[in-house]
């Protein structure tokens, strides 16, 4: 009966380059048959198994045309029937690779061992690189929370949900108003407004507002003060934040939350606390001031929030923050 022999393997790794390159193997040898040399082109199948016997089948090129010269011949595991990252390189298994010429099963099948592990370095604990971080320029998505021990530093804008993050931080001096431009209200869900400086009144009481798209209509606002002055006034031309007192210069300071969503009014509230230089006194508290109020448009997306007295000019740091 005329037998074909297979005769001296090598198993070289063309494995992973950072997820580029296929997960392969490749694969030489030589047939013999009734001692001499095959030529030409033969019909060939390569299996791996779990097992050097039966066992389970873990990948399959099916019927490759292999070509076949001085009975040596190349075929690269992978390249038909998908590639071999199915297979789970890192279970420390022996896998076992089959044969077939000519429709003749050769045997025993061939232990694979030490370099197709090499395709391991594509993972780590059994992941691809995907899991994982990467210095590319590209997008990575991760899932699920992210605990960070120690600095980070960022380079560049940051875009996250459900957190609070700064979108203007100015210093303004002598203004009769300020607007904070570039916002969008329909991702946006809420804006917080910070500000400390001071405010030049021109001899007259001067409330601040904050006025969104500088719309100065439809408003209900409140502010309700104490301290060395106790009342509570309303205006309907911006969310009222507060106001000097004793028709004097002062200092002051302030954080204001307006919420931004679309199809209900617009709600903001916040608190102030204005220090004048009132007669003999050095810097009076004309108040603690609790605001609170809303803006009736409910479908004019905010872009924009101005910050200013009415009348007089104020001067200092300026910082608007936005609930992603």
């Amino acid at each position: 009966m005329k037998k074909i022999f297979l005769i001296g393997l090598v198993l070289l790794v063309a494995g992973y380059v950072y997820g580029e390159v296929p997960c392969k193997i490749n694969y030489q040898g030589r047939l013999i048959k009734d001692n001499v040399p095959v030529n030409g082109t033969r019909t060939m199948r390569f299996s791996i198994y779990d097992s050097e016997k039966e066992g389970t089948q873990l990948w399959t090129s099916g019927d490759v045309n292999v070509t076949v010269y001085n009975g040596l011949f190349r075929y690269v595991l992978g390249s038909g029937g998908g590639d071999l990252s199915g297979i789970d390189w890192t279970a420390g298994q022996v896998f076992y690779l089959e044969v077939t010429a000519g429709g003749e099963t050769l045997s025993p099948r061939e232990p694979i061992y030490a370099y197709p592990y090499a395709i391991n370095t594509h993972f780590l604990e059994g992941k691809t690189t995907a899991h994982f971080l990467d210095v590319s320029g590209s997008t990575q998505t991760k899932q699920g929370g992210l605990n960070i021990v120690g600095d980070v530093g960022i380079e560049g804008n940051v875009k996250a949900d459900n957190i609070w993050m700064k979108v203007a931080e100015v210093d303004i001096s002598n203004s009769t108003g300020y607007t904070i431009s570039g916002l969008n209200g329909d991702k946006q869900k809420m804006y917080k407004v910070i500000f400390q400086g001071s405010i030049a009144a021109g001899g007259a009481d001067r409330r601040i507002l904050i006025r969104p798209n500088g719309v100065a209509t439809g408003y209900r606002s409140f502010a309700y003060y104490e301290g060395d002055a106790v009342g509570s006034e309303w205006d309907n031309t911006g969310f009222y934040v507060g106001r000097n007192g004793w028709l004097g210069n002062g200092v002051f300071a302030f954080e204001y939350t307006i919420s931004a969503i679309t199809g209900r009014r617009r709600v903001g509230f916040g608190e102030a606390t204005f220090c004048d230089n009132y007669h003999t006194v050095s810097y009076s508290i004309l108040g603690f001031t609790r605001a609170s109020g809303y803006w009736g448009d409910t479908t004019t997306n905010i872009t924009s929030l101005w910050v200013g007295p009415i009348g007089g000019t104020i001067s200092g740091k300026l910082m608007v923050f936005a609930l992603q």
